[in-house]
């Protein structure tokens, strides 16, 4: 991992599903899918970790149910809540469908909150 990379978590219901080393091409910054970037299997570090879960629950709290959060490093650098990509990838990488634990988790959150 070097500084350009970018560690994507998807988090849904306020629980890590999973996530996606974003590295740019060769001579770009850019680390997104869009641009280019290659994605890459990866694991979060303690300190990944305790902030993803950290920030799931506040967002949770806000009634942000689904988000990706991007970190360079253990630095959070982004929070992003209107289009986060990465399922695919994740789903690709670790040969899962993380959609369905995401739908679980909103429909578990939303029922629990409609009340």
């Amino acid at each position: 991992e070097n500084k350009k990379d970018c560690l994507r978590v998807i988090i849904a219901g306020g629980k890590i599903m999973g996530q996606v080393l974003r590295v740019p091409e060769q001579g770009k910054v850019a680390a997104n899918f869009h641009a280019g970037g290659k994605a890459i299997k990866a694991r979060l570090t303690k300190k990944q970790e305790f902030a993803s879960e950290y920030i799931g629950k506040a967002l949770l709290n806000k009634n942000i149910y689904f988000a990706g959060l991007d970190f360079i490093g253990d630095y959070l650098t982004e929070i992003n809540v209107t289009s986060p990509t990465g399922i695919q990838e994740i789903n690709r990488l670790e040969k899962k469908e993380i959609e369905q634990e995401i739908w679980k988790n909103f429909l578990l959150n939303y029922e629990g909150r409609s009340k």
